[in-house]
């Protein structure tokens, strides 16, 4: 019995610690990687992808009439 509470307190401490670490880490390269957000918005030659509505109904048809085909076959 005391082998298995020493087994499950080492291992619920691990998980524990690495998920903690795991937050940190996030946390921190999410600070470091926005002072850089402006510079790769400047950086020309990137248009930003501009999805209209006729595009979505376009892909929507089109999957739509994929699925009928594939069904149909």
């Amino acid at each position: 019995m005391h082998e298995a509470l020493r087994l499950l307190v080492v291992g619920m401490g691990t998980v524990f610690s690495f998920l903690t670490l795991l937050v940190l880490v996030m946390y921190g390269s999410a600070r470091v990687l926005s002072r850089f957000e402006d510079v790769a918005a400047e950086t020309p030659g990137q248009i930003p992808a501009v999805i209209s509505d006729d595009t979505e109904i376009a892909l929507a048809i089109a999957v739509a009439e994929r699925a009928l085909r594939g069904s149909a076959e």
